[in-house]
């Protein structure tokens, strides 16, 4: 199974300052060997633990609140993710820098915790963190990973004859408002 995670935000110009929202969303993108499928969810929760120049974020995205081509492929995506027992994926991202000044991005590596399924990995995250309009930031970041890697079996349908594929990919853009961001870095 091949699942990409992505987390998508849209950034607004001046002159689309009302109509495109600087929001953010998550598909996740699966195939295996016969078809592609989708999730859509719009429902990610963040977390903050912030001091003076650096923040950890844990984004929680609610396994339940994925939407998908069908009532059977969302049963299955979340019995395979055991929604049940785990209800979210979480992936923590520790000990960030901010963007000071006027820089507009910045690209870093950061550590991070992905936890799927109840079992965690530690990894390290390219990320992107860009200014968002004149009210927040978003951070992307793209990462490939096995679900073997978090104990889930690919799992095989009609005898075998349709198997999911095993890696999982996750791009991601996530907005975060001053609220959940400590800015204070751009003061003395």
């Amino acid at each position: 199974m091949v699942l990409t995670l992505q987390f998508f935000s849209t950034t607004k110009t001046a002159t689309e300052e009302e109509k495109v929202p600087c929001n953010h969303f998550i598909i996740i993108r699966g195939s295996s060997n016969v078809n592609e499928f989708e999730f859509v969810n719009f429902n990610a929760r963040i977390s903050s633990n912030s001091s003076s120049k650096k923040w950890d974020q844990e984004i929680r995205i609610p396994i339940s609140s994925f939407e998908g081509p069908n009532k059977y492929m969302i049963n299955d995506f979340q019995q395979l993710l055991k929604a049940s027992q785990y209800p979210y994926i979480k992936i923590k991202i520790q000990h960030q820098d901010l963007l000071s000044g006027k820089a507009q991005s910045i690209n870093t590596v950061s550590p991070a915790i992905i936890t799927i399924a109840g079992i965690s990995k530690n990894i390290e995250l390219p990320l992107q963190i860009s200014r968002c309009d004149q009210t927040g930031f978003v951070v992307q970041g793209d990462l490939e990973l096995k679900l073997t890697d978090f104990f889930i079996q690919p799992p095989e349908k009609v005898f075998g004859a349709v198997r999911v594929h095993d890696k999982v990919f996750i791009t991601f853009a996530i907005r975060f408002k001053p609220e959940q961001l400590l800015t204070q870095n751009e003061s003395p």
